[in-house]
């Protein structure tokens, strides 16, 4: 338990954060929050503090202060740290404190958030961000990278009053520069805090009914609710009539027991009369937002296709949350959209089943759940088991050897060894001309990515001229390909601004993969239509968590038999394209579960260096925490 000189501090400091707050750097053409603080902040008990206070306390966290400053352009929360260390779950706290000042603090006239968590009850860790940018990133109109270039992060000693200005300090205990962002934060789980309903169905008399006519009917069956369609292009819905709510999560267990799989089953809510919200998700994968309102339809959002819908007759947790304007879909615990809409303020939640061909159609639903009011569940996490960070077994032979990848621009060559049996996929599909290769196990649960440089597909969808477009565009060919693919992480690479350590895992149990890859991508300059826009090297691994330790082993070892020749003067070459010189830079990225996460390192920390080229090692890496 924190002490209350913890509280005393915080308040101590607040006039020092008004003066301060002014140094803290803004680029020329960005948004950012506002944080000149000309008062300090008065943290006065008033209803919105209050409605902060509770949301947050509701989530288990200890609110220190909260309140606006004298101006009442800035609210703030001041909370204790829910962990010892900047990691996921510290963050998701700097959100949800956003979160609830978005929620309560309402006025036009705030223009900034501010969240603070003290830590080590010596040192507040401050994230500004400005209003405007926190409602893009929430709505959807603002992707998570850009998001994490928006925020801003500053850390307060509470000891002596000032800004910690000792760059040192800041990235060994948190890993990234002064004055920077802690890169992407995870989305906030809107809802609400009260649970109101509880329905699993096992009572025939908890208030839904029964309804039974020529083309439709509903009612209580075996522990479930039902409703069915027979009739084509119409939809029916059951209403829960005791209950109207504003703000509220709604979340209900749904699934297809008969009919097409392009029809669809799913939510309705702020019903009112003949007016309603449908959230539905098809058989098939999709999911869609409709609105009804004076006898005509709204796409609020169109059929969209999504790895989070389960397909067929398997379960799907469908969940809205609705706060003012704000409506944000979840489906399986997964965020999948957010948008705003004031047609309908408040109403009553349903159930419904609709179709369009090869009728009837029905859908079963159980476990209702309604929680009232701002803040809301935690959405359940999918993580399987992490990663073992050492090697199961050694690590195979390297006796077989792969030549000759050549480099963008074909200035370089280059050759590796590779245990025997091992399948090699080419990248292009071309063993006479490629220059990257998946080479993989026999069993299929380690795969070794070399790509040492190569062009982006021109016109294609990898085609960028950044790495983090270029990462969003991977990202979802690995959810096209890799079914419940997430990506876990996308983090800079110090001292290389064009290189992100990336990370992502798909499947479950033992069987669950994981894949790394160190990403560095730069654009092509000059650059003009037809041509690719960046040159590409992207180097890691990809294996199931018991083979983990066994795949980075792997990965080393071959890291190490990497050759590289430079291509006769007289060839022909594009100049200017030879990412960074030598085509290949020897890298590897390795899981550390005891301390920071993913830690991206060289092929050796031995002072190593290229047998034939004599490159040296070149010490790219990202900060252990402990």
């Amino acid at each position: 338990m924190r002490t209350q000189r913890t509280a005393r501090a915080v308040l101590a400091i607040l006039l020092t954060l008004t003066t301060l707050a002014s140094a803290i750097p803004a680029q020329a053409g960005e948004s950012h929050p506002a944080t000149n603080l000309p008062e300090p902040i008065a943290f006065q008990r008033a209803n919105p503090a209050d409605k902060v206070r509770a949301a947050l306390t509701g989530k288990g966290y200890k609110v220190l202060k909260v309140g606006t400053n004298n101006d009442g352009n800035l609210a703030g929360v001041y909370m204790d740290m829910a962990s010892s260390q900047l990691d996921e779950a510290a963050r998701r706290q700097v959100v949800e404190g956003w979160y609830a000042l978005s929620q309560a603090y309402t006025d036009p006239a705030i223009e900034t958030y501010l969240s603070g968590l003290v830590y080590q009850e010596r040192y507040l860790l401050c994230f500004f961000v400005a209003r405007a940018d926190l409602s893009a990133w929430i709505g959807g109109q603002m992707s998570d990278q850009t998001f994490a270039g928006k925020y801003i992060f500053k850390v307060m000693d509470l000891k002596t009053e000032q800004w910690v200005t000792d760059k040192d300090f800041i990235h060994k205990s948190f890993g990234v520069p002064a004055g920077k962002t802690v890169g992407p934060l995870p989305k906030p789980a809107a809802g609400g805090t009260n649970l109101v309903l509880e329905d699993d169905f096992s009572d025939p008399h908890s208030g839904w009914g029964s309804h039974e006519d020529d083309t439709a009917s509903a009612g209580y069956v075996d522990g479930e609710y039902f409703c069915r369609e027979t009739a084509e292009n119409y939809i029916y819905h059951a209403q829960y009539p005791d209950l109207e709510l504003d703000d509220f999560t709604y979340q209900v267990e749904c699934r297809q027991v008969e009919g097409d799989p392009e029809n669809e089953y799913g939510l309705v809510f702020r019903c009112s009369g003949e007016d309603y919200y449908k959230f539905g998700v098809t058989g098939d994968g999709y999911y869609d937002l409709l609105l009804r309102k004076d006898g005509q339809w709204t796409k609020m959002v169109d059929w969209a296709k999504s790895t989070a819908v389960e397909r067929g007759d398997q379960v799907n947790v469908l969940k809205v949350a609705c706060t003012g304007e704000t409506i944000s879909l979840y489906v399986n615990d997964e965020h999948v959209q957010t948008v705003r809409d004031d047609s309908l303020s408040k109403g009553r939640i349903g159930l419904f089943v609709g179709g369009w061909e090869n009728m009837p159609t029905e859908a079963r639903f159980d476990n209702v759940k309604v929680w009232s009011g701002s803040g809301g569940p935690q959405p359940t996490p999918q993580a399987g088991p992490a990663p073992t960070p050492q090697p199961t077994k050694p690590p195979p032979a390297l006796n077989q050897t792969l030549c000759c990848g050549t480099s963008a621009g074909g200035t370089k060559i280059w050759s590796v060894r590779y245990p025997a049996g091992w399948q090699v996929v080419y990248i292009p599909d071309n063993p006479r001309d490629f220059q990257g290769v998946l080479i993989s196990d026999p069993q299929g649960t380690i795969r070794i990515g070399l790509i040492p440089s190569t062009f982006t597909p021109p016109g294609a969808a990898l085609d960028a001229n950044n790495v983090d477009d270029f990462l969003d565009a991977y990202r979802a060919q690995r959810e096209r390909e890799n079914l419940g693919f997430k990506e876990l992480l996308r983090q800079p690479v110090a001292g290389v601004p064009e290189g992100r350590v990336w990370a992502g895992t798909w499947g479950s149990g033992s069987s669950q993969m994981w894949a790394t890859y160190l990403t560095i991508l730069y654009p092509v300059q000059p650059w003009s239509p037809g041509l690719p826009r960046g040159y590409l090297i992207m180097l890691g691994v990809e294996a199931t968590g018991p083979e983990w330790g066994r795949a980075v082993a792997t990965y080393e070892a071959m890291l190490k038999t990497v050759q590289t020749r430079t291509v006769k003067s007289g060839s022909d070459a594009w100049t200017g394209v030879e990412a960074g010189g030598t085509a290949v830079k020897p890298m590897m990225i390795r899981w550390c579960p005891e301390c920071c996460g993913w830690v991206s390192v060289t092929a050796d920390r031995e002072n190593w260096a290229c047998p034939v080229c004599g490159t040296p090692t070149e010490l790219w890496e990202t900060g252990c925490n402990r």
